[in-house]
């Protein structure tokens, strides 16, 4: 091997964004006649030069910026006297600034579009003193426009009155994005025009309403904060998507509208609200409804004294990993005033471990076999957080298990496919069995502790704690025994679950090999949580995934199983996911290890935190070391302790079976960085790497120090500081 191969095969590379960028936009560079609007303009009209600092009006080119952000002078540019476009106006960006007046560019029905090109768009930053308004029809010219509302004074909006459409033959998306939470809209129809796609996105922690009949026919993605379909609002033709930290709200609070076509697919990971209307009944169809990877909470709110209906055409295949909450007024109930039903048009076909379970395979309703949806919870209240499993019938669609005859109070001494509801008034000892599920409900006022005394406890298609008083399960393991699927923990007991029992999967394949945890409740675990099957062959990502909205404690390890390593180079990742609420680490918690038990290739493991938009990973004053960071803007990583403790971001984590395999690593992260803590690059005793890039671009503010083990790791040149400033070491 040549010195410089030696030489790369022991450095890391980190990449290292600039942090006043991380949250919003980079300040989009200027051009020859970028301009910014006068502060003693003589008429409304854009095209005199004179109305602009430096005399040239911009938008000869497609690259110009035209800023605003000086107080509106003699009415012109307000809403009385708008600015006046004209014929074939192309900028990239249009800016407004704290200082600008409240602007209203193109009148009413305005006849010249606002040409947006070069990857530009329309945004608003800084504190903010007024909201502005852009009625003139705006065209994008590339692939990719984006509207930013990032004042920082939610009173002061940003809104979109005319058309939107593409204007070339390309795929193009429009992203609505930004920080502000306030009444952000476009109101103009969005269409494709004549782009070749075109497809809507909402990123950002901000909210933006949409509320023409938009046409655009390639999909509406929400990642991060709210997306609101109001008035004759639509989300054009496409996939539905709803991602892990973001919103979709059906807003027909004035107006009754389809706001999705009726054989529109819908996959939600995050949120989606139907609101009804306040004088009539509220129905909505869409196509095939997907619980997608993450914390799935579909809620519907009814107009007092009238209905909501949600009916998709079937429900599709829960993603692994994912946890729902099913709720509404009156969720469940036969139809009349302040009820709510959510309606499968396909009924749900029962299997052992899918979308809706039961351990015969069968899942009789109105028998304790009956079928749940796998990892749903079920609230007739609008703001619940989860009173039971979620079953379904066709009568009145999603509904609870019903206690009186879906549900047995007597644990089975043999494995069984009931449903078992136990009713805590005092201490109470089990042997563990096999059940199809197993619910722990306190609501005595006094805590109380569950203790297995077998060697296994496989609720198969769901465990869940309700009530209100804390409960306690110790004792054996809590297996998976499907190998298909992953293994779930629900809670909404509002006092506090303390698992003791150890959590193990027994999936044997990469897509089925993870520990849920999900509901409402706080919840600690103690007792380790092991991914994957004891001796699983198969060797890829494995997933530890935090949906509950409360605080998940990990006082234990989580753990790969014990694998047997048959592959050369082979490389395991265990992902923790942290997609909603808080995980908080408590004495002996421990974000990955992994044991092989034989072999003949070499084995790399990677260890990830991951946190999605609303979510944290808190340290709480427990120094940890994991491969990198891979999170979304919106989330957080912290340490709520006041002790100092140190991350180490070591890039390959190494086991001893085989041999050694190092692999290249790309990690990225648009998570906060806050608190207490140090950030370590590197870790010493580590001297083979394959190359390692971690890249930070989240809005940090973390107090202590950043190193760079320079023996291991080289800061990439040029671009070596974080922290507003604060130098690496």
């Amino acid at each position: 091997m040549s010195p410089a191969r030696t030489n790369t095969m022991k450095t890391l590379k980190f990449l290292f964004a600039a942090l006043a960028v991380a949250a919003f936009l980079a300040a989009p560079a200027a051009h020859a006649a970028s301009a910014t609007w006068s502060a003693s303009p003589t008429s409304a009209l854009w095209n005199l030069g004179s109305n602009w600092a430096g005399g040239v009006a911009p938008g000869g080119t497609g690259g110009d910026v035209a800023t605003f952000n000086t107080a509106i002078s003699g009415g012109f540019g307000g809403s009385t006297t708008p600015i006046v476009i004209d014929s074939g106006r192309s900028v990239s960006w249009v800016s407004f600034g704290t200082s600008a007046g409240a602007y209203t560019i193109g009148g009413t029905g305005s006849n010249y579009a606002l040409n947006l090109y070069s990857g530009g768009g329309i945004y608003t930053s800084g504190a903010g003193s007024n909201s502005e308004v852009v009625n003139a029809p705006v065209t994008i010219q590339n692939n990719t426009t984006t509207f930013n509302s990032s004042y920082t004074n939610s009173a002061y909006a940003l809104t979109l009155g005319g058309a939107v459409s593409g204007s070339v033959a390309a795929a193009t998306t429009l992203d609505l994005t930004g920080s502000n939470t306030g009444a952000n809209a476009v109101t103009g129809i969005i269409s494709k025009g004549s782009a070749t796609t075109f497809a809507l996105t909402k990123s950002g922690i901000g909210s933006w309403t949409l509320s023409g009949a938009n046409t655009y026919a390639n999909g509406t993605t929400v990642s991060n904060g709210l997306l609101t379909l109001a008035n004759a609002g639509t989300a054009g033709t496409g996939t539905v998507t709803v991602n892990a930290g973001g919103t979709l709200t059906l807003d027909n609070s004035s107006a009754n509208a389809n706001r999705i076509g009726d054989a529109q697919a819908v996959s939600v990971g995050g949120n989606f609200n139907l609101i009804g209307n306040t004088a009539a009944n509220t129905s909505e169809t869409a196509g095939a409804f997907t619980p997608a990877g993450g914390t799935t909470v579909v809620t519907l709110t009814p107009g007092s004294g009238y209905s909501d209906l949600l009916t998709f055409a079937s429900v599709g295949t829960r993603a692994v990993g994912n946890s729902t909450l099913y709720r509404g007024t009156g969720l469940g109930s036969a139809l009349g005033a302040n009820t709510s039903n959510i309606i499968f048009t396909a009924t749900p076909t029962v299997s052992t471990g899918g979308t809706f379970a039961a351990t015969d395979g069968a899942g009789a309703m109105g028998t304790t076999n009956a079928a749940v949806l796998h990892g749903a919870l079920f609230d007739s209240s609008a703001t619940g957080g989860g009173a039971g499993f979620a079953t379904y019938d066709a009568t009145n669609g999603i509904r609870q298990l019903n206690a009186s005859n879906e549900q047995t109070t007597t644990y089975p001494v043999a494995n069984a496919n009931t449903n078992v509801l136990l009713n805590l008034t005092a201490a109470k000892a089990i042997t563990g069995v096999t059940s199809n599920t197993l619910q722990l409900d306190n609501t005595s006022g006094t805590a109380w502790t569950v203790t297995n005394t077998g060697t296994a406890l496989n609720p198969q298609n769901g465990l869940l704690f309700t009530g209100t008083s804390a409960i306690t399960l110790n004792g054996g393991t809590f297996t998976q025994p499907v190998t298909t699927s992953d293994l779930v923990v629900l809670s909404s007991n509002t006092a506090g679950v303390t698992i003791g029992t150890a959590l193990a999967n027994n999936g044997t394949t990469a897509s089925t090999m993870g520990v849920t945890v999900g509901g409402s409740g706080n919840i600690t675990l103690s007792g380790g949580v092991r991914l994957a099957a004891s001796g699983a062959s198969s060797i890829g990502n494995q997933y530890f995934n935090v949906n509950s909205s409360g605080t998940t404690t990990l006082a234990s390890t989580v753990s790969g199983g014990g694998l047997t390593n048959g592959a050369a180079n082979s490389v395991v990742t265990l992902n923790t996911n942290v997609n909603a609420g808080t995980l908080k680490l408590g004495t002996g918690g421990s974000l990955g290890s992994i044991v092989v038990t034989s072999g003949g290739g070499n084995l790399g493991v990677l260890v990830v935190a991951n946190t999605a938009p609303g979510a944290t990973f808190d340290l709480n004053g427990i120094g940890s070391t994991i491969s990198y960071l891979s999170g979304s803007a919106g989330g957080t990583v912290t340490n709520s302790s006041g002790t100092t403790v140190t991350l180490n971001l070591a890039g390959q984590s190494t086991s001893s079976a085989g041999g050694y395999y190092y692999t290249a690593i790309n990690g990225s992260s648009a998570s906060n960085i806050t608190g207490n803590l140090n950030l370590y690059f590197g870790v010493s005793g580590q001297t083979n790497y394959n190359g390692f890039t971690q890249t930070l671009s989240g809005n940090n503010s973390y107090t202590g120090t950043t190193t760079v083990d320079v023996q291991y790791a080289a800061p990439q040149a040029n671009n070596q500081k974080l922290n507003h400033g604060r130098p690496v070491n």
